[in-house]
């Protein structure tokens, strides 16, 4: 039965834990690149430039965070300072 609005959580996984089966996975999946990384370089090198770069790039994906999108809100300071000096395409 859920909580009430308002209870603290009191039982189930802490905010911010990860996932007990995703963890494993990332290490298994790094055990087996860290076991094969002179076959991955190998192969790496045999691939024509355009190929090589389209891995790294996908390889980047998981090492490099993507950059989420960012939500542009109104504050009361933008709309007082939108209506005490106007808006910038009445200007022009």
């Amino acid at each position: 039965m859920a909580a009430r609005k308002g209870q603290p959580k009191v039982a189930g996984r802490a905010k911010g834990t990860p996932n007990k089966l995703t963890v494993d996975l990332r290490t298994r999946i790094k055990d087996i690149i860290e076991d094969n990384i002179d076959k991955v370089q190998a192969d790496l090198d045999s691939l024509d430039a355009k190929d090589r770069l389209i891995i790294l790039e996908r390889f980047l994906q998981y090492i490099i965070p993507r950059k989420k999108e960012e939500e542009i809100t109104i504050t009361e300071r933008d709309k007082f300072m939108k209506k005490f000096f106007g808006s910038q395409e009445e200007t022009v």
